[in-house]
This record gives C-alpha cells, structure tokens and sequence, in this order.
C-alpha cells in the first residue's frame, strides 16, 4: 500500500488506486478543496444541497432510490480541514460486481457521482431555494450544536485561541453569521467558481484491476477543472516564550482543562515518527503517563489523554477534572512532559505504547474510509508511506529519538472551561 498508484488524470485531479482483494466492496472516497477562509460557510453547505437532490434525480427519495438499485449503497458527505485546506468528502461504497451478478455497480457508482457533483439542480442559475434553505437551517444546527459536547468543544477552543491569526482556527463547519447571507443564486455562483479552481483527488479502494479503473474514471467521471491552484496546509504554528491563558465558563458538571504545544515537527519530517511515540507515551492510551499519574495515581482526572494535529505541529493535552484540582492538575501535568522530555519513561510504557501505536497502524489494512484518509494525509504532506512503513519506522524507534523531538515540545496555550 503506497502512493505508486496514484496518477494525475490532469493538473487538478489525482486518482490513487488501492488495491486490496480482502473487501467485497469497492469503495470510493472523492475530496474537493478550498482553502480555509471566507468562503468556509458556502464550502460546508454545498455538499448538503448537492446531496439533496440533482437534475436526473432531482429530490432525496430519487437519490435514495438510486442507491437501493445499486444494491444499498452507502452514500455519505463529510466536511473537515487538514491544516489550513477546507474538505468536502462525497464517499460511496458499492458492491463489488462479482458479488453482484456482474451488474457493472462501479460503473454506476461513477456515473451517480458524476450525477450528483456536475449535473446539478438549477434553474435561472440558481439552486432549488427550498433545499438551500432547509440546509441552511441544517447548518446552522450543526454548528449551534458544537457546544453541546463540552469536552470536544474545549479541544477545538483551545486550539482555536492557540492559531488566532491562523486560517486553521476557522471552524470547518462554518460561522453562523455568515448563514443569512446566502441565497439560492451566491451558492451557485460560488459552486461554479469552486470547480473552475478547486483540487481534486479520489482514492478506490477494493479487489480492482489500476489500468481498467483510471480508463474508466477517465470516461464516466471526465472531471477537468481549468485554473490551476496550489492549496496549502499552512505554517506550522510557532514557538513563542509568552504563555497564553484562557478562561470561559458554561454550565457544566466538571471542568475541561486543554493545553496546547508546538512541536516544531513539520508533517514530512523524518522525526514526525519519534513525535508520534513521545506522544503516544504522554497521553496515548491507557500505558500512558497522562492516564496512570494524572487520573488513576493522583485521581485528578475523569480522562487524560494526548493529540497532535499533524500539518500545524501541534500537540494537545485534554483532561476532565474539578476546578478546585486546576493548579494541582497543571502541575502534574508539566512534571509528565518533563519526565518524558529526560527520558525517564518505563520498560511497560515505551514498548505498550509502540504495541499501541503499531495496532493502530495495523487496523487501518482493514478499513477503505481509513485508507483512503491515509492516502490523503500522505499526498498533502508531500510523503509517500503506507501503514506498514510506519510499523516499520515506528518499530526501530529507540528512547534517545522521543527524547530529541521531546525538546522541541513547549508549552503555549492553557485553555480551562470551567462552570459558572
């Protein structure tokens, strides 16, 4: 499983191939890109209308229709950023024809989603007001809704607070004050200037035959977009030596302490590696330093875990804890990444954090959405490694790499959502 799959139909549109004869489906991901910034609200919308409904198959029960005659297909959106680029994920799995009686159902995958991207519902040049509207209301939920989970919220706050400035603080779903300002006729607009511009890259995943499957993406899915755009993930967020501290209160039953770092780590570094185990040692997992001496030794935490947000070289720490233990927690918290940093890490937490780590890698054989994240990850990072390349460099990774890349971790933002 590696990038040498992948071929470039034109400038704008990327096809990887990622054969894997374990599935009985195949599985096609398709991602369009914007670049993080004043248009967010009109990119996370679009997919919601565009599902709605289109030209040939012009309300939901027809859309819904098709994809029971292609056996129960599985047609899903998603909207989310890597770095600083903007996602739109139209995602369909289908059976494989031999399990189908042969009826070409790849073939039918393709042309549903040509349907549903290119032969779109619009009349005078504009959409159908009635879907833009219901989806607009539909977003606006969504992005309402954040706040009902505490614990993710303050997760997204802090690092939000942290790249203030940044497009990476932008939330992916949209800000709601920009919902009123779209209509029916601004959306269209701004889907044709999308597609004249935007990157595009597909992943197919399932028992395939490459040279059979670029000829027909190339003949039922003839995607060519003119402009050419280079769309970038961004800076890494930097280093400063002043430390921010940030404070909200809400009405919650315990208090969510985040607190985030910069690695100094760009995403196709050869030490993103140790990265990925200094991090799974601090926080990831139930071997690690964060969830035996913050939750179960000093019993300060309700959780304690560890995340990196790969393409801004960042680092987060998230815990639950009473907001009389606040003090208590950041101290412990501090004296975890600082033992690592010195190297004092245990036999059971360096070699149960490669297991943890190694098993994470493994699980991705058997997932298409996974893989084709993990294609996508590696395309935009400029690398080009599969699941067992990064067993491989995680395995050969000793204490004296955790403890190299642990030196340019530093603390930058403390963010505590308390209650009222």
């Amino acid at each position: 499983m590696n990038m040498d799959n992948a071929v470039n139909i034109n400038d704008n549109f990327t096809l990887i191939i990622d054969r894997a004869s374990h599935f009985k489906t195949i599985t096609l991901n398709l991602y369009i890109m914007e670049q993080l910034g004043e248009n967010v609200t009109k990119f996370a919308l679009l997919p919601l209308v565009l599902k709605h409904g289109s030209r040939n198959l012009p309300t939901l029960r027809d859309i819904e229709s098709r994809l029971d005659n292609m056996y129960g297909a599985l047609f899903n959106i998603d909207v989310f950023k890597k770095g600083n680029i903007q996602l739109a994920n139209y995602s369909l799995s289908v059976l494989n024809d031999r399990y189908a009686d042969n009826r070409h159902l790849i073939d039918d995958a393709l042309s549903f989603l040509n349907e549903v991207l290119f032969n779109v519902l619009v009349e005078n040049n504009k959409f159908n007001q009635k879907y833009v509207e219901i989806d607009k209301d539909n977003i606006r939920k969504m992005i309402e809704a954040r706040i009902n989970d505490k614990r993710t919220y303050a997760i997204e706050r802090c690092i939000e607070l942290m790249c203030a400035g940044d497009p990476y603080a932008i939330y992916p779903l949209g800000i709601a004050d920009d919902i009123n300002n779209i209509n029916e006729e601004n959306l269209y607009s701004y889907y044709i200037d999308l597609f004249r511009r935007t990157r595009v890259v597909m992943v197919i995943t399932g028992d395939i035959v490459s040279k059979d499957m670029v000829e027909k993406v190339k003949q039922i899915l003839p995607i060519n977009i003119p402009d050419r755009r280079v769309y970038f993930t961004g800076d890494l967020i930097k280093k400063t030596d002043e430390l921010h501290f940030y404070s909200e209160s809400m009405d919650v039953t315990q208090g969510k302490l985040s607190i985030g770092y910069t690695t100094e780590t760009r995403p196709c570094d050869d030490d993103y590696f140790s990265l990925m185990l200094f991090n799974s040692i601090l926080g990831g997992g139930p071997q690690s330093k964060l969830f035996n001496n913050v939750r179960e030794k000093a019993s300060l935490a309700y959780y304690a875990s560890s995340r990196l947000e790969r393409f801004k070289g960042i680092l987060e720490i998230y815990c639950g804890i009473e907001l009389e233990d606040y003090e208590k927690a950041l101290e412990i918290i501090d004296k975890q990444v600082e033992e690592l940093k010195a190297g004092n890490i245990t036999d059971y937490e360096f070699e149960a954090s490669k297991s943890e780590l190694i098993h994470t890698f493994k699980s991705i054989f058997d997932s298409p959405n996974r893989r084709a994240g993990l294609y996508l990850g590696e395309l935009l990072a400029g690398t080009n490694y599969g699941p067992e390349d990064y067993i491989r460099k995680i395995s050969s990774l000793t204490r004296e790499d955790v403890v190299e890349v642990g030196q340019k971790v530093n603390k930058n933002t403390v963010y505590f959502l308390k209650n009222k």
